[in-house]
């Protein structure tokens, strides 16, 4: 693919189109790997379809804010519930068993009067999930923030998300590193360079070496060869290899059209598979993806159906409804539709209990927020039932005001996605 040179003032301009609710964290920071996969997405867009660029560059900031940081009232309440199930919360769709895999560890260093500590750590092929916290005298306010941190193996570098939240008392934050490993296998046990150079406003030097033992989740890793060529409209694609692991499901491909298609992937009960993200590379005739997506909700599970989706992205006007009469059916066009079954007060939090019938329910189910009398956005957490129930799911809202008239608002699937039933296909693990 011919690069499209644009630099780095091009790319802040760009960024001002981005349209960020307040109710977001802007507290964030990127790692240098991420950066430079964001910029390189954005080039990719401009040589593309340079009229969306401004729709495109908006929903990159989102996800980036919501992958980078989330200071989530739900993640942060009740420290005594473990932080990862919190993360589960958080990441509807996933219901892995983390407890069978998570390595306890307390690793710890102290600078400034304040400690860094990595307590919990999980790791499968080439992902690694650590919770940590920040311990220290509760007035100490400039150490209350983002964890701005380096990891690294063998000294080569490891993208990373981070999720955050407050604490309590002498805990003075908390949250998890996801790192992510683009370059192939992590071995059955290795070592992870943790450097830590700022938390919130205060600097310093926190730095940890930890010993990662993931041999329990290399057990319960499967990889199955597919090396299954297929067309997908004017695309050719290649199914290389599909790899299930207790954190996550790896799909290998080749495709022609430079990432024009993404999956939905289902599993042979009908179960969405959520798709959490990718990494790729490509030349001037073929390029190469390894799509992620949440962790098979069975083990037994026999095969997968793929239903190929594009990114549309097109800025529409929302759906608008008065939730005063309930039920309140909401027609999602052909994709299915949702139903606000009843509204649950308590002070200041608002959950909504609703079900999601259609074809991508997990997706359906996030797409919807309030507006208030003066069309102010109010964004809520979408929390499922459980792995044997993807319909039925309540969405919270923190910091709500029950004399306040609110309207649901929702986004048209069709504005966000084009599903493509024609092409669907199902590959069998074996």
């Amino acid at each position: 693919m011919k690069n499209k040179d644009i630099d780095k003032n091009t790319i802040f301009e760009l960024l001002n189109y981005a349209e960020i609710d307040n109710s977001y964290n802007e507290d964030f920071q990127l790692d240098k790997l991420t950066y430079k996969r964001i910029e390189k997405k954005m080039k990719k867009k401009l040589y593309y379809k340079r009229r969306k660029v401004k729709y495109f560059v908006s929903a990159m900031m989102f996800m980036c804010l919501v992958i980078a940081t989330v200071n989530n009232t739900a993640f942060a309440n009740g420290i005594s519930v473990p932080i990862f199930e919190k993360l589960k919360i958080l990441r509807s769709g996933n219901y892995v068993d983390l407890d069978k895999y998570t390595q306890n560890v307390y690793s710890y260093a102290d600078d400034q009067g304040v400690r860094f500590a990595v307590n919990k750590v999980i790791s499968d092929d080439n992902e690694i999930m650590l919770s940590y916290i920040v311990i220290g005298d509760k007035n100490k306010e400039e150490a209350k923030g983002i964890v701005s941190a380096n990891f690294s193996i063998n000294g080569e570098d490891i993208e990373q998300n981070q999720i955050s939240s407050g604490g309590s008392d002498e805990i003075l934050e908390q949250g998890v590193f996801e790192l992510k490993s683009e370059n192939g296998n992590f071995l059955d046990s290795f070592e992870l360079n943790v450097d830590v150079a700022s938390i919130g406003d205060l600097k310093g030097s926190w730095k940890l070496n930890l010993m990662i033992d993931k041999k329990q989740a290399s057990k319960d890793t499967k990889e199955y060869n597919i090396n299954k060529d297929m067309d997908i409209g004017e695309d050719k694609i290649n199914i290389k290899k599909i790899i299930t692991s207790p954190l996550s499901t790896d799909i290998e491909i080749t495709d022609t059209l430079d990432e024009k298609y993404r999956y939905f992937i289902f599993d042979d009960k009908g179960n969405m598979i959520k798709y959490t993200g990718l990494s790729s590379y490509s030349n001037s005739e073929v390029s190469y993806e390894k799509l992620k997506y949440c962790s098979l909700i069975s083990k037994e599970t026999k095969e997968l159906t793929f239903l190929p989706y594009e990114e549309v992205n097109e800025v529409g006007d929302p759906l608008t409804y008065d939730i005063s009469r309930l039920p309140l059916e909401i027609p999602q066009g052909t994709s299915g539709k949702l139903v606000i079954n009843r509204l649950e007060w308590n002070k200041d939090n608002l959950n909504i209990y609703y079900t999601a019938d259609g074809e991508v329910p997990l997706i359906q189910a996030e797409n919807m927020y309030l507006l208030d009398n003066q069309n102010r956005k109010v964004f809520g957490q979408s929390v499922g039932s459980d792995e044997s129930n993807q319909h039925d799911f309540m969405m919270n809202f923190k910091g709500v005001n029950k004399n306040t008239q609110y309207k649901i608002c929702m986004r048209k699937i069709e504005d966000m996605y084009k599903l493509h039933e024609n092409y669907k296909f199902t590959i069998d693990l074996k």
